[in-house]
């Protein structure tokens, strides 16, 4: 009598398999979280420049030219709180002020996300 061999996978070529399954989709997962953080932290950049360009933008249109100071405060956009620090000092040419706004999230104590530079000049 003839015995007919079986067909199917072994044990360990299932194993083997699933080794490799398992490799690849520990990548994938690491993949989409890496993502998904980027997009986070972009999002959070593009808050942040908002918030220092809308600084910039109330500093330049307050009346005449701004005086050399440093100023601190809150602003509240996309339903977070954002720390700004402005700092408006001189430049070579008189009649041109140079604007810095840092931004944080929070308080003062957090790492900068984002520093935007702007100038106002004389009419």
């Amino acid at each position: 009598m003839f015995k007919q061999r079986q067909r199917g996978f072994t044990l360990l070529e299932v194993l083997v398999a699933l080794a490799v399954l398992a490799a690849a989709l520990g990548a994938l997962i690491g993949g989409i979280g890496q993502s998904a953080d980027n997009a986070s932290r972009l999002r959070d950049k593009t808050f942040a420049q908002w918030v220092a360009l809308n600084k910039i933008t109330e500093i330049q249109l307050e009346g005449g030219m701004p005086r050399a100071s440093t100023r601190e405060g809150t602003m509240l956009l996309a339903d977070r709180e954002w720390h700004w620090t402005s700092k408006v000092s001189g430049t070579a040419d008189k009649d041109l002020m140079r604007m810095d706004v840092d931004v944080r999230q929070r308080s003062a104590d957090q790492p900068v996300i984002t520093s935007v530079v702007g100038f106002k000049g004389r009419y």
